[in-house]
């Protein structure tokens, strides 16, 4: 991309990251891993890194402990936050 008020070309990366701005707003997964034990956290975010697991298990492991999270919000945080 141009700037054509400045003379200046924007690397497609870079352009990438900008339109890459989010909404601002925390994910879900994010957010219940930060209420939860440090130990617990540890042990869910190495699951939820591990992409040989599958997210329906995962997720139905997570609300058999009582984390209200959607496959949704797990998909969604696998995809947009990398890794944790």
């Amino acid at each position: 991309m141009v700037n054509a008020a400045k003379g200046e070309t924007m690397s497609f990366a870079d352009e990438v990251k900008k339109e890459n701005r989010g909404t601002g707003q925390r994910c879900r997964t994010c957010v219940l891993l930060e209420q939860l034990d440090p130990t617990e956290a540890a042990e869910i975010v190495a699951v939820l890194n591990d992409k040989t697991v599958p997210t329906e298990p995962l997720v139905r492991a997570m609300n058999n402990r009582g984390l209200d999270v959607s496959s949704n919000a797990v998909r969604k945080h696998r995809l947009r936050c990398g890794i944790s």
